[in-house]
């Protein structure tokens, strides 16, 4: 079994980056009432 090792924190790169949590986020933005309600839609995932 390895022995484990204590590194400095912040010394390692962590799988977990900006893009892979806002990925399957949909976030909603400028509401807009004008005879109906319209919004812009950001989808990361889908380039937009």
């Amino acid at each position: 079994m390895p022995t484990p090792q204590t590194t400095p924190y912040g010394s390692w790169k962590s799988p977990i980056t900006s893009d892979l949590i806002i990925a399957d986020s949909i976030r909603l933005g400028e509401p807009t009432l004008a005879d109906a309600i319209y919004w812009l839609e950001l989808r990361p995932k889908e380039g937009g």
